[in-house]
């Protein structure tokens, strides 16, 4: 659809960027109002409620959204409705989602560091067409999961608005607790740098950075491996307990952290990351909420510096953090009350991956 807006002389209330669009995701949680400054002539593309709208920058990213508003978008996001009584509209997102469709959608995509796909490329892609009845179940079915999945996500976002909540009421007064510095708590260490002459020693081993560390858990989907010299593993193998924080990352995200749990033996990890490695008289849990604390609530983007848009907490800066040390009964009371949270989180975390996975086996079935 080619529907060409003004976005203020057509009284258009909202607008949809491409950061507003989320990897695997048909819902819009977020927007723009137009008129705040922000949009550029490249916001011509009306859309209407129930259209479907296509991110064609990245097609690896998958970012395809029904709109549940009439609104504006980038001429760089296609809107996209189908043909009456040929393919249900309702299916149409979950088409696009597909993995054959977005293989295909990245090969016939131009250009190397910002690659885009025009129509005529998508239009080319050939899939089984069940009869109408068909469809309309395999919608049912496949909007039916993603319900479940959304209400997943909103028992996720209470639990982690629990966990805000209580690293905000243990750490926004520091002055409650006595206090040392982060090198005085633990053992603070950077990772190994990546360079190619560890690529092909006989030392491999698995490690993470910063694609593997996200907020209070590891995505071990996509793990990569190095050399690490046998006489550097003492400074480099990770620990369960150890607690790993991003070093350099966007503002907002630079220190978010996760506690390992040794799921990858021999794990190593780069250079990218931080180790914090508590010592004795300091309870892990204790450490991560106020790493998490501190990530969440801004006092990482305070202390971090910033090379264009990547935010880099120095291990230098990071060591020298004052850090909250009160006697260990007091640590561990507030261990027992966070663990309780991030065991829930956790558990609603593998439900969504469960749910995910069946509406993925779903969908590729029917497309394979």
């Amino acid at each position: 659809m080619k529907e060409q807006v003004d976005p203020e002389a057509d009284g258009v209330e909202r607008y949809v960027a491409g950061e507003h669009m989320e990897s695997e995701n048909v819902h819009i949680r977020k927007w723009g109002t137009v008129g705040d400054g922000y949009l550029g002539p490249a916001f011509i593309r009306g859309f209407r409620k129930g259209q479907v709208l296509y991110g064609s920058r990245r097609t690896y990213l998958k970012k395809v959204a029904v709109a549940e508003w009439d609104g504006v978008t980038a001429n760089t996001t296609f809107v996209i409705e189908t043909v009456e009584r040929k393919l249900l509209q309702e299916l149409l997102p979950w088409l696009m989602l597909s993995e054959r469709f977005t293989k295909h959608s990245v090969q016939e995509s131009k250009g190397s560091t910002n690659p885009y796909i025009n129509f005529p490329d998508i239009a080319k892609f050939e899939f089984d067409l069940p009869p109408f009845d068909q469809q309309r179940r395999i919608a049912e079915i496949l909007w039916a999961v993603d319900e479940a999945i959304q209400a997943q996500n909103r028992l996720e976002q209470s639990a982690v608005a629990a966990r805000l909540t209580l690293l905000r009421e243990t750490f926004k007064d520091r002055r409650n607790y006595s206090t040392c510095r982060v090198a005085e708590a633990g053992d603070v260490q950077l990772g190994q740098q990546r360079h190619p002459k560890f690529q092909t020693g006989e030392g491999s081993r698995p490690y993470l950075r910063v694609a593997n560390v996200m907020d209070d858990y590891f995505n071990y989907t996509d793990v990569l491996s190095m050399d690490f010299a046998d006489g550097e593993l003492a400074k480099f193998e990770l620990e369960p307990g150890d607690i790993l924080l991003n070093e350099g990352q966007s503002l907002e995200l630079v220190g978010r952290c996760a506690m390992y749990d040794g799921a990858i033996p021999g794990c190593c990890f780069q250079k990218t990351l931080l180790r914090f490695r508590p010592l004795e008289e300091v309870n892990g849990e204790w450490a991560l909420g106020y790493f998490q604390f501190c990530q969440h609530f801004g006092v990482f983007a305070s202390i971090s510096s910033q090379t264009t848009s990547v935010a880099h907490l120095t291990a230098v800066r990071f060591k020298a953090l004052e850090f909250p040390k009160p006697p260990l009964t007091v640590q561990k009371e507030f261990s027992v009350r966070y663990r309780s949270i991030r065991k829930t989180l956790k558990e609603l975390r593998r439900h969504s991956d469960n749910l995910k996975a069946v509406q993925a086996g779903l969908l590729n079935e029917w497309t394979k």
